[in-house]
């Protein structure tokens, strides 16, 4: 809570203990379309993840063009280092509705057929 040698103002701590109950339902519908997420996607090995963390990550620069092509947008870089393969990500968030999940497990799954 401390920026610099100054505490935060009152006002902005007021407002974020007073949210909290939006962050823990947002937290719960992140968890649950991480979890549709991973139920639907017909071969999660394809993807490397860790528990919890909602970014799921991929190699294969074709299902990334796939992807792009038929409309989704996903984060592709050098990692560690800029010399090293690019690796793309996929990041699923609160926000996303099951719709939104179903259309991009729906790609995934006819890029890479059961």
């Amino acid at each position: 809570f401390f920026g610099g040698a100054s505490p935060a103002a009152p006002a902005s701590i007021g407002t974020f203990l007073d949210s909290q109950s939006i962050y823990d339902v947002k937290r719960e519908q992140l968890l649950a379309n991480m979890a549709y997420f991973e139920n639907r996607v017909q071969n999660m090995s394809y993807f490397k993840s860790m528990k919890g963390h909602p970014a799921y990550t991929f190699q294969d620069k074709k299902l990334s063009e796939y992807l792009e092509n038929n409309g989704f947008i996903l984060t592709n870089f050098n990692y560690p280092e800029e010399s090293t393969a690019i690796m793309s990500r996929i990041v699923i968030s609160s926000h996303h509705l099951e719709h939104d999940i179903k259309l991009i497990t729906k790609a995934i799954n006819t890029y890479y057929p059961g």
